[in-house]
């Protein structure tokens, strides 16, 4: 039960963090991809980036560090910080 739930957290998370990151990049969220980052999506460059680090705060109500920002350089990495900090609460 446990693990389903899990399953089914991480899901919803990747989903909304793809649905941000489409919008934040103007892209389909076809394009976006777990591996995808500023190599692969045009227009993620710094200020791209900041803001939709802001977006995924709001969206999911947490608050990332300075650290946490930087490693973010992935969609998976971005989707892994956000499940382990919604975890913790």
């Amino acid at each position: 039960m446990i693990n389903s739930f899990n399953e089914t957290r991480l899901a919803d998370i990747a989903q909304r963090v793809g649905d941000l990151a489409a919008e934040e990049f103007e892209i389909s969220v076809d394009e976006v991809h777990p591996t995808s980052g500023p190599e692969d999506i045009k227009g993620w460059d710094s200020t791209a980036h900041m803001r939709l680090m802001a977006r995924i705060e709001e969206a999911f109500s947490v608050s990332l560090d300075i650290e946490e920002i930087v490693e973010m350089i992935t969609i998976q990495a971005i989707i892994d910080t956000i499940n382990t900090k919604i975890g913790k609460s």
